[in-house]
């Protein structure tokens, strides 16, 4: 039993959160929850999943689409700032996710209630970014890893002498 002011009051409200919307919200919060470059593959992997689940479970929500896009922005805006070198994608990133959520808001106050997040029209650009940024921070962890592998420890005397002195 629930208190009446939580029951659905129109049909086809739903109670819980839902599987693909707790995919979403789970995927904005990636950046709290870990910082290596893997976290892109992370969220490329929760966004195919949250929207997956909710077109099979035929749970396609308005709110769903608003976190989505949200959650896209939160994560994406921070990989960038975090892991890309180049300072034309970060702007670039930061342009492709948050423009459309900052178009979307400033109508929706104009107008008085919520509107759409215009998400073909204004978010194709953002899609390739995703997977550019990916690529290119996957690339320089690679590299780094491979170049840590590759090189020969320091075995000069100088540097073995302080290896020595350090150790007593």
């Amino acid at each position: 039993m629930c208190s009446p002011a939580l029951r659905p009051s129109q049909k086809g409200q739903r109670r819980s959160l839902g599987a693909a919307n707790a995919v979403t919200l789970a995927r904005a919060n990636l950046p709290a929850l870990a910082s290596g470059p893997w976290t892109g593959l992370a969220a490329l992997a929760a966004d195919l999943l949250d929207g997956q689940l909710a077109r099979r479970a035929d749970e396609v929500t308005v709110f769903g689409s608003y976190a989505d896009t949200l959650a896209d922005a939160a994560f994406w805006t921070w990989f960038a700032a975090r892991h890309e070198p180049s300072r034309v994608l970060r702007t670039a990133a930061f342009a492709a996710w948050t423009a459309p959520v900052a178009a979307a808001t400033a109508l929706s106050v104009t107008r008085g209630r919520m509107t759409g997040i215009l998400r073909h029209e204004l978010l194709r650009p953002a899609a390739p970014l995703e997977v550019l940024l990916l690529a290119r921070a996957c690339a320089r962890h690679a590299t780094h890893k491979k170049l840590a592998f590759c090189t020969p420890p320091d075995t000069s005397p100088r540097r073995l002498g302080r290896r020595r002195l350090l150790r007593h």
